[in-house]
């Protein structure tokens, strides 16, 4: 099952996370442009507030002045970056009832999950 999509993003000032600001979800940025795309995976328990840290990372924040880097020179380069939201997850392969992203150890789980699996998969995973 594809995640929903956070919908276009615009980079620079006046840009905005839309309705997916304000809850805790799971994140995959997929670095896409020549050459194989990429994979960031991370969890927020505030979407809009992990997006500005993102834009505006702190000088001790390193993942965040790494990526910052990472995507502007990607973006700059005329490369795109597309952007997974996932706002709860389905317990069991049965249908199971979906539990939201509000438990820090859930989204944690959700992350680890994603980052094994795209390894797995052979995927270009930029999380350290």
């Amino acid at each position: 099952m594809e995640p929903p999509r956070a919908g276009a993003a615009r980079c620079g000032r006046g840009a905005a996370v839309s309705e997916h600001g304000v809850r805790a979800r799971c994140v995959q940025f997929r670095v896409v442009g020549d050459g194989p795309e990429r994979h960031y995976v991370g969890e927020a328990s505030e979407l809009r507030r992990r997006f500005q840290q993102y834009r505006t990372p702190g000088s001790s924040q390193r993942t965040n002045l790494r990526l910052n880097q990472l995507f502007r020179d990607h973006l700059e380069g005329g490369g795109h970056i597309e952007v997974d939201v996932a706002e709860g997850v389905q317990l069991g392969s049965d249908g199971g009832p979906t539990a939201d992203l509000n438990d820090a150890s859930l989204r944690k789980l959700v992350e680890s999950t994603g980052i094994v699996a795209g390894k797995a998969e052979g995927l270009g995973i930029l999380n350290r």
